[in-house]
């Protein structure tokens, strides 16, 4: 904190964020699992407004939440352009047994 690597105050800057005219990025990361899930997770993430970096429309404050938010996206984006959404685990009811 002291260096300027993390906020003062994370909550505030959180609330800043979701407070400012890019409260879209926040919203999507609110729900981009849902997106993924769908394999709308790009789509969504590239459908974004293009924000220019000045402090009327990202204030000081919400710095450190817009860049957890945008490399979350970011992360998502690239998620999606190596997995089709089919891996990781399975649920199902039914057991299957082989015995060789």
């Amino acid at each position: 904190m002291e260096y300027g690597f993390c906020p003062p105050n994370s909550d505030e800057a959180a609330g800043s964020l979701a407070r400012s005219s890019r409260r879209s990025w926040y919203d999507l990361c609110e729900r981009i699992s849902g997106c993924v899930a769908r394999g709308q997770g790009q789509e969504s993430i590239t459908t974004l407004a293009n924000v220019q970096g000045i402090e009327e429309v990202v204030p000081d404050t919400a710095l450190w939440a817009a860049l957890v938010a945008l490399g979350m996206l970011y992360s998502f984006h690239r998620y999606e352009d190596k997995y089709n959404g089919s891996e990781g685990a399975n649920v199902s009811s039914r057991i299957t047994v082989s015995i060789s």
